[in-house]
């Protein structure tokens, strides 16, 4: 397993070392596949890390983008995610992506995974990069606490889960399952403050990686390749 971890004081300056490593990252991809599957994540600290991004020296039209979950919302919602990519990421610069999103119209929260994942399945997978956040309570994506990690697999071989067992209040959400995320060539962790610091740290000193902290999953899976981005406050 291999995790590096690049932590400075200002998120500004982290958000533009994380871009720019992803982009990187990106490049590398690409030369030697002639496309590359990256997933990203909603939340604040990415409003920071995309446009930077976005604006990266890249052939974005060899991209392919998708996201790590999603609130069951159309883009009109303020709480889209596939909004906030289209705000922050492809206006900015990286219009000509293959964009993936997750959320459907005209179709109910249960029958969401079946969509997604067929439009997931258009692509080449596992994905090369994902991008994700963390939250205080040690969840990814829409990976949240829960009693056993068979809440973070999805059924019937699906790479798109609905999460039925997993709390998702105040809206129903979408998210890539576990084996999805771990399935990514490269994992990029990015957090900030010192309560989520401290939940990182618990993660990756806990003596057995537990759902009830699913961030442990991921950091104690003994992937090859996670980087981690973090700053003070």
């Amino acid at each position: 397993m291999t995790i590096a971890r690049y932590a400075a004081d200002f998120e500004n300056e982290v958000a533009t070392a994380l871009a720019e490593n992803i982009a990187e990252r990106l490049r590398q991809v690409l030369d030697f596949k002639t496309r590359a599957v990256l997933a990203l994540s909603g939340g604040r600290s990415p409003q920071r890390v995309l446009p930077v991004l976005a604006r990266a020296p890249m052939d974005w039209s060899a991209v392919d983008v998708t996201l790590s979950d999603e609130r069951w919302v159309p883009p009109s919602d303020p709480a889209s995610n596939a909004a906030l990519i289209d705000r922050c990421f492809l206006q900015e610069g990286a219009a000509r992506v293959n964009f993936i999103p997750l959320w459907t119209p005209n179709t109910p929260h249960a029958e969401g995974p079946t969509h997604a994942d067929a439009r997931l399945r258009s692509i080449t997978m596992p994905l090369d990069i994902i991008y994700l956040g963390i939250g205080e309570d040690g969840h990814l994506a829409s990976l949240f606490p829960a009693d056993t990690a068979a809440a973070f697999t999805a059924s019937h071989g699906f790479s798109v889960s609905t999460l039925a067992d997993v709390y998702q209040a105040p809206r129903e959400r979408i998210s890539l399952d576990l084996p999805t995320l771990l399935e990514a060539a490269t994992i990029y962790l990015h957090f900030g403050g010192a309560a989520k610091a401290a939940v990182y740290e618990t993660a990756v000193n806990m003596t057995t990686p537990s759902a009830t902290l699913p961030l442990s999953l991921i950091v104690q899976s003994g992937h090859p390749d996670i980087r981690v981005f973090s700053f003070r406050g």
